[in-house]
């Protein structure tokens, strides 16, 4: 904030602080927030465009592959870190990666940019989603959108989606060791 606004700004939320509200999407944020937005907090759930279930509950699971959300894996830093990742530990599995690439990839597995139709059919038809994030502050719309459509999640213990899952253990993982073992039992049907 101090970063986006000068550093007058925490003075300036203060001064107003009674009219002022964090509004936290997640309803942990706060946890590393300084006092004042802490005191200060709602909870305003992040929403969920009512377009996501239109194949509510519809997975098929036909096409025994697993599906791998990964833009620009070859460019951006992060992507690239968890593309090697998905590859050295799951590559030799049966697997589709999409996500939009700002250049070609020399692997036939990754499909690159699909549209929202491609997108929906990969979802009722792919197997698995594996969903890499241990992120504790973010989730991507991937595993919620494929979990809508009925579509097992693998994903782990240790990430927002974790938290957010409040003791459902199914798909939930503590090691990608783990998480390979039931991506296996899962595309074996």
């Amino acid at each position: 904030l101090v970063d986006l606004h000068g550093p007058l700004i925490l003075r300036k939320i203060s001064g107003i602080q009674q009219r002022f509200w964090f509004a936290e999407g997640y309803d942990h944020l706060h946890e590393i927030e300084m006092p004042l937005f802490q005191e200060r907090r709602i909870f305003l759930p992040i929403g969920i465009p009512e377009s996501f279930f239109t194949h509510a509950g519809q997975w098929t699971g036909r096409e025994r592959k697993i599906l791998f959300v990964c833009p620009n894996a070859l460019t951006d830093p992060y992507y690239s870190r968890i593309y090697g990742h998905f590859k050295r530990d799951f590559g030799d599995l049966p697997h589709v990666i999409v996500g939009a690439q700002d250049v070609p990839i020399d692997d036939p597995h990754v499909a690159g940019f699909v549209t929202d139709d491609e997108l929906q059919r990969l979802y009722l038809d792919c197997a698995v989603l594996y969903y890499h994030s241990t992120e504790l502050r973010h989730v991507h719309y991937s595993p919620v959108e494929a979990a809508i459509n009925g579509m097992p999640v693998v994903f782990h213990a240790d990430s927002l989606l974790g938290r957010l899952s409040c003791g459902a253990d199914k798909g939930q993982v503590t090691s990608v060791a783990e998480a390979r073992g039931l991506i296996e039992r899962i595309l074996a049907g």
